[in-house]
């Protein structure tokens, strides 16, 4: 697809994110189930996993899966690249088991992007279930004191128009950059994001999806499921 009929697609999905206002939105539930994931490429080979665990951390399962990568990446448009991947072993974690997530939390960005639809915001729209975007760096240029104390933010602006926060979840210790990605409320997000990022800089089972993925490239598969 030509670069051009990738920006119209952004921009016509990104009419679909569902943005709310505080107190709309989903809100956590202690049994809820939120999904995590990460992928690592190897040539033409993604290595993806996808970590399963609840609010009252009584559940947590690693469910892994190598994908051939059939889009190649083009800056700006990375969403249509990861997208379609961590969707397809994420419909096969719901119709093989009987997980299913009430949340994603994206290592990327959901509306804070130049055409309002990064990775948390498409697969929020594909799979019609809450997103939140958790990313380590920005794709918006913008002029804010960045935050040192844990529990801080600034919020971020883009054309008048509120689309993300700068926040800090440990103290002294460089931001990440959340932002809605859909049927929730940055500042249910927010508040989420922090409570699940309790050690270090980024929310634990983001961290988790990571290490995972970076074994299964490595041919290393302790303590995950394997789908086939």
């Amino acid at each position: 697809m030509e670069q051009e009929q990738l920006r119209q697609l952004q921009l016509e999905m990104a009419q679909q994110v569902e943005i709310c206002t505080t107190g709309e939105g989903y809100m956590p539930q202690g049994d809820d189930l939120y999904f995590t994931m990460d992928i690592q490429y190897e040539g033409d080979l993604a290595h993806i996993a996808v970590v399963v665990k609840d609010f009252n951390e009584h559940i947590s399962e690693v469910f892994v899966q190598t994908l051939p990568v059939e889009v190649e990446y083009v800056p700006g448009f990375f969403a249509f690249r990861e997208g379609p991947l961590l969707k397809q072993v994420i419909e096969k974690i719901i119709a093989e088991t009987d997980f299913y997530p009430n949340l994603l939390i994206i290592d990327g960005h959901g509306i804070a992007h130049p055409r309002r639809l990064g990775l948390a915001a498409w697969l929020g729209v594909e799979l019609g279930i809450p997103a939140i975007g958790c990313a380590k760096r920005t794709l918006l240029k913008y002029d804010v004191e960045k935050p040192t104390t844990r529990g801080a933010y600034t919020l971020v602006w883009q054309d008048g128009e509120e689309v993300g926060a700068v926040l800090c979840t440990q103290n002294e210790v460089k931001p990440v950059y959340v932002s809605v990605g859909h049927r929730i409320a940055l500042i249910t997000a927010i508040n989420i994001v922090l409570s699940l990022a309790i050690q270090y800089r980024q929310v634990e089972a983001i961290r988790i999806a990571d290490q995972k993925a970076r074994q299964l490239a490595k041919g290393v598969t302790n303590e995950v499921v394997l789908l086939s």
